[in-house]
């Protein structure tokens, strides 16, 4: 803290996200921008905090010169932060495992509701060593003026609203449109609550589920509570602020990889080639039944797919070999041949049928 009779300002990183990824040269700061939710803002104006990005982190500091003074006169202060992120470039997309992330009216969600030690010094919002489907809640995206069909007739005495706590959710204004015995229209005003995830609840079952928010487009959303069930450690009771850093790591995107083999030459037709194998670094590769197929100039040429999902390399600059051997061919030499990694550079071709993603790499034999 700051000594006795300084007049210099100090300030003291309070709460830390650290965006990570499993390739060290992906900077995920850059690619995703985090900003505080509205009723956030107001908060860390009130408590003269401040958000900065800061090396491979988003930080909250704090004053420790006014910030424990301002906020023990606070007037109904929030319980959580809210910490709200869009990706800014294609490229995280791409070299990142983002199946799990909701498509554009929805957006992902996670808290620290759970939280698993990292050291000392760092706790993951996941239990996986990097984050995963599991970790992340769908929601959808709610302006704070919303409504909601009820496929039935309800009074207000049935409607509640909680956190993702389950704590209630206090100040938010509602009115029900009965249009017939068999529907009503929830119309909710989330303008002087909290926001951020929202669960409603009609006579005592789960209704639905969502999350505030102003913004007209997110991706991902973190919540942080201050005082979150089963942790000793508070974040902030109000008057005593506790540091808290929290991690979240990204996975590289995996693919099936598909190596589309063409003829060089017009004498040796490429549809000869009965089997081939592929070997990594000498440990062999196993492979989906080859297809044959043509492009769409007609030209023939062989799908040779690899039937487990591969991570994608970030660049072609590693030390790895990866070989095919023709091994049973007409006219074709028995031979291996070094093939080309993809990264996440290489197109990829998702199968409406599958659901399968492919990273697709053309070599010309």
């Amino acid at each position: 803290m700051i000594a006795p009779n300084s007049y210099l300002s100090k300030w003291s990183r309070w709460i830390a996200l650290k965006l990570r990824h499993r390739a060290p040269n992906v900077k995920v700061v850059d690619l995703i921008d985090f900003e505080p939710g509205e009723v956030t803002v107001d908060f860390l104006k009130r408590i003269n905090c401040v958000f900065r990005k800061h090396n491979d982190t988003y930080a909250i500091f704090m004053n420790d010169l006014q910030s424990e003074s301002m906020a023990l006169t606070l007037k109904n202060p929030t319980n959580k932060i809210n910490l709200e992120g869009l990706i800014n470039n294609k490229d995280f997309l791409l070299v990142s495992n983002t199946e799990y992330l909701a498509n554009r009216l929805q957006i992902s969600y996670i808290n620290n509701i759970k939280q698993f030690p990292i050291d000392d010094s760092f706790t993951s919002l996941n239990d996986k060593e990097y984050i995963d489907p599991e970790a992340l809640e769908t929601l959808e995206l709610m302006t704070p003026l919303c409504s909601f069909k009820v496929s039935e007739k309800i009074s207000t005495e049935e409607v509640t609203f909680f956190d993702a706590m389950l704590q209630r959710l206090e100040h938010v204004k509602f009115e029900l449109q009965n249009v017939d015995n068999k529907t009503t229209f929830l119309n909710c005003d989330f303008t002087k609550s909290n926001q951020g995830a929202c669960i409603i609840k009609i006579n005592g079952k789960e209704f639905n589920r969502f999350y505030v928010t102003n913004k007209k487009q997110l991706n991902i959303a973190v919540e942080i509570f201050f005082n979150p069930p089963g942790k000793s450690k508070t974040i902030w009771d109000g008057k005593k602020f506790e540091t808290q850093n929290m991690q979240i790591s990204f996975d590289t995107k995996t693919t099936h990889w598909q190596y589309i083999l063409i003829s060089r030459s017009e004498e040796k037709n490429i549809y000869d080639i009965n089997e081939v194998s592929f070997d990594m670094n000498g440990e062999k590769i196993q492979l989906l039944p080859l297809v044959r197929t043509e492009l769409v100039n007609g030209v023939k040429c062989i799908h040779a797919t690899f039937k487990e999902l591969k991570p994608l390399r970030i660049n072609t600059f590693n030390h790895e070999i990866l070989k095919m051997k023709i091994n049973n061919a007409k006219k074709w030499n028995q031979s291996s041949i070094r093939m080309p990694i993809p990264t996440f550079k290489n197109v990829q071709r998702i199968d409406r049928k599958s659901g399968m993603t492919y990273s697709l790499m053309y070599v010309y034999i």
